[in-house]
């Protein structure tokens, strides 16, 4: 359910106007390829605003991206 979860957030960031432009970061093919179909993903009014409500802008929390960690210049995991 995952891909679906991406794709939904992807389609309301879509929703939000034409100067809004999503950045996708993948690591495979396959996961921007799933990305990409959230183009295909038409959300109505309802929709906006049942995921709006669903999680309020002032609960949203957290960094966008992990701590990377480097060892002798290589990303360690």
């Amino acid at each position: 359910m995952g891909n679906y979860v991406s794709q939904l957030a992807l389609a309301w960031m879509l929703s939000k106007g034409e100067d809004i432009m999503p950045l996708v970061g993948a690591r495979r093919v396959t996961q921007l390829k799933e990305s990409m179909k959230s183009l295909e993903v038409k959300l109505s009014d309802h929709d906006i605003k049942s995921i709006e409500e669903a999680i309020p802008e002032h609960a949203i929390a957290g960094g966008s991206f992990p701590e990377i960690h480097f060892k002798n210049g290589v990303i360690a995991h």
